[in-house]
């Protein structure tokens, strides 16, 4: 079964002059006024970690949900107070499924590309859909590459792939097992 996993990247400042307990408990997402149940993901690395941060200091790190596809969220960051409700504070900010979709229907064309550079350039299979998937002329990519690279220099082919693809502004993808990961920075 595929999960839409969407990962939101946070960045926490603390503008306060005392500390500023951070941690992702203190955010919560919503669908409509349902909470969103949240993953974690393979790399811990990519995760807001709890930490406490002095005056002007700053955390960062990433926030991971199961959403539905095309569906609008809510993320909710509740600052913890003194424990008086007067004291908390909440800021809300808006995801719009419909632009999230998009996004990852760009980063899949872009993650289709690159597979299909590997295909041709390192691996030598015929991939039918090179040309429309990477705006590039198969027969002009391989006997470029077949000139300069060899098997031993693969990595070299991989290199050359990775260029073409980032150099025309295709964003790339992030998977996570059968997780499609979809990053809103």
């Amino acid at each position: 079964m595929d999960l839409n996993v969407l990962k939101v990247n946070v960045s926490v400042k603390n503008i306060s002059k005392e500390p500023l307990n951070v941690d992702k408990s203190n955010f919560t997402l919503y669908q409509d006024d349902s909470q969103v149940s949240t993953i974690s993901p393979d790399d811990y690395n990519e995760v807001l970690s709890s930490s406490s941060l002095n005056a002007g200091k700053v955390s960062k790190g990433g926030l991971f949900f199961v959403v539905d596809k095309e569906k609008d969220y809510q993320l909710v960051y509740n600052e913890p107070g003194s424990g008086s409700k007067k004291d908390d504070k909440t800021l809300e900010f808006d995801i719009k499924g419909k632009d999230l979709m998009k996004k990852a229907d760009t980063l899949q064309a872009s993650a289709k590309a690159l597979s299909s550079y590997i295909d041709v350039m390192i691996f030598g299979k015929n991939n039918d859909e090179f040309e429309k998937l990477t705006g590039d002329n198969k027969s002009t990519v391989v006997n470029t590459s077949t000139a300069r690279c060899s098997r031993s220099v693969a990595t070299a082919c991989w290199t050359r792939a990775w260029r073409a693809i980032s150099s025309s502004s295709r964003p790339t993808l992030k998977s996570c097992r059968s997780r499609t990961t979809i990053s809103t920075a």
